[in-house]
């Protein structure tokens, strides 16, 4: 065997050797014997190895998975709503308070209490109205993106880790929801 022929079947070794995600492509790589003519030289196929077994298994464990998140996020942001809640009225039961209270709105605005920050009585609170952020400073009625009021909750009070917002008679206390 000349130096070349030992070459080629060190080349072909190492191919074969090396695992399918290390080569540069899935297809069959040609590898060619430089020098010879002869048909035993012609390029030859280096089969690449099966698929993973594990591949079908792998994915049903990601898509399960990406169920349950979905289901836990879905149960979280449950829980928040629940916990946004509208003060009753004089006579009326706690679960009845958000239709008691509630403007004459066909849905009743969706709030979330998204932060609460700063320093002794230097506070700002971040609402989320509709997913609209808004941002409040403790002492000021209306949020900064809308210092007129025109349409926004008023700020009336921050209690511990809850607010209490007024919009046309309407109050409701929003509190921050415990992250699992």
């Amino acid at each position: 065997m000349s130096v070349n022929d030992l070459a080629g079947v060190a080349l072909l070794a190492t191919a074969a050797a090396w695992p399918v995600h290390a080569r540069h492509g899935q297809d069959a790589q040609l590898v060619e014997h430089a020098g010879h003519d002869s048909p035993a030289s012609a390029p030859t196929a280096v089969s690449s190895a099966p698929e993973w077994p594990d591949k079908d298994i792998v994915e049903q464990m990601l898509r399960r998975e990406t169920r349950a998140a979905l289901a836990a996020q879905a149960h979280r942001r449950g829980r928040a709503a629940g916990a946004t809640s509208t003060f009753p009225s004089a006579g009326s039961t706690a679960s009845t308070a958000s239709s008691v209270d509630a403007p004459a709105e066909p849905q009743a605005d969706r709030l979330d209490l998204a932060a609460i920050y700063g320093v002794g009585k230097r506070l700002d609170v971040e609402v989320v109205v509709n997913g609209h952020r808004l941002r409040y400073r403790h002492g000021r009625k209306w949020p900064e993106e809308s210092p007129d009021g025109d349409g926004a909750y008023a700020l009336r009070a921050i209690q511990g880790q809850c607010v209490l917002l007024d919009r046309d008679g309407g109050k409701r206390r929003v509190c921050l929801t415990r992250a699992d």
